[in-house]
């Protein structure tokens, strides 16, 4: 019987790294060959983790071409499944899935954003946040229905994301998306609206004491 260390290096398992990492980069695997030397069939074998799947150098090459993309991504994830998951290196770059526009995708949107949920908790664990809009405060960037993405950060951290869009957890449960802004009490901010036209009743809320906060790094629009 397998270990978990077994199943996480496991061609398969291998494979569907090699899938989410190649999601992030928003590229076929005809495109992703024209810019990088990684044959399709190559690639396509690493995926379905066909006979021994993924190997070192493999790994190395295809951590490369993601480097290239804008996206970190460790030897120890890819090969092991250990440690954190691969994230953009500019933090204020967002990706956003437009449904007809997600290459290879067969399914529907709710089960997309299923996968997706199951990846950010895989990646960040109890990092991970998302969010189904459901109000108008964000529009008309943002629109009702859509899914957004991010990873939380704590205390201290919170002021790095200052005048950004963010999921924010306050302390009494509330889970929203909104652009954090300074609050002129300690240990609080300001949540705003960016919608003039929004239909909440308090487009800008202050003085707000909040458990997390996280930039959106990952927008599916609904169709």
């Amino acid at each position: 019987m397998m270990n978990d260390d077994d199943i996480r290096s496991s061609p398969k398992a291998r494979g569907q790294r090699v899938s989410s990492l190649r999601g992030m980069t928003r590229l076929s695997r005809d495109a992703l060959a024209l810019k990088y030397p990684i044959p399709p069939r190559t690639l396509q074998n690493w995926e379905l983790g066909s006979t021994t799947g993924l190997t070192e150098s493999g790994a190395r090459k295809l951590i490369a071409a993601a480097k290239a993309e804008g996206i970190h991504c460790s030897f120890e994830w890819l090969m092991y499944g250990m440690g954190e998951g691969p994230y953009f290196l500019r933090q204020t770059q967002t990706v956003i899935y437009d449904i007809p526009a997600v290459i290879g995708y067969e399914g529907d949107f709710a089960a997309l954003a299923t996968e997706i949920t199951a990846l950010l908790h895989r990646n960040f664990q109890e990092h991970g946040i998302d969010l189904t809009i459901k109000d108008d405060g964000m529009g008309p960037y943002y629109n009702l229905g859509d899914y957004v993405a991010g990873k939380k950060l704590y205390k201290q951290d919170i002021n790095t994301l200052l005048d950004k869009d963010c999921i924010v957890q306050t302390v009494e449960g509330d889970i929203l998306l909104r652009k954090l802004k300074k609050s002129e009490k300690p240990g609080c901010y300001t949540l705003a609206c960016t919608n003039p036209e929004t239909t909440v009743l308090k487009p800008t809320i202050y003085d707000v004491e909040i458990v997390s906060a996280a930039a959106i790094f990952l927008v599916l629009r609904k169709p």
